[in-house]
Order: structure tokens, then sequence, then C-alpha cells
């Protein structure tokens, strides 16, 4: 998502056309992942590349995010 952000070419950008297009399967989220991706959004330096403006940024999170389906982790991974 943050790869596709900073460049309009590439196979980010297509994976992502590709999910607002819905020809591939919908992408899974969970809150955590969320806040993660919101929070590299709110950092200047790295999002300064992006030829979006921080409000079309946004918008283009929440627009994916209104795609997506959301899911519980309801198990831990244990180290082996």
């Amino acid at each position: 998502m943050i790869a596709a952000m900073l460049s309009a070419e590439g196979v980010n950008r297509d994976v992502l056309r590709a999910c607002f297009g819905r020809e591939g399967s919908a992408s899974h989220w969970r809150a955590t992942v969320f806040l993660e991706y919101e929070e590299v959004l709110a950092r200047p330096r790295p999002m300064a590349r992006s030829p979006l403006s921080a409000a079309e940024q946004r918008k283009l999170l929440e627009a994916f995010l209104s795609i997506c389906e959301w899911v519980d982790v309801y198990f831990g991974w244990r180290p082996n």
C-alpha cells in the first residue's frame, strides 16, 4: 500500500488497482495493521516522495479500507 503511494508504476500499484477493480481476492486486514499504516502515513519524510498530497493519501487509504475484509486473529504464534 505504501509503496503504491510512493510510485505510480510497478507491481505494487498494479495490485492496488486489481483490488479496486475486484479482479483479485479482497485484501484482509486487522486493526493493528491498519494502525501501523496510519502511523507510516503520518511520517513526513518517506511520504514526501509520494506524488499524492497528505489528504489524497488519507483518502486513498480510506477508499482501500472500504473494500477490504476485516479479520480477527484468534491465535498467537509461539516460538519453536
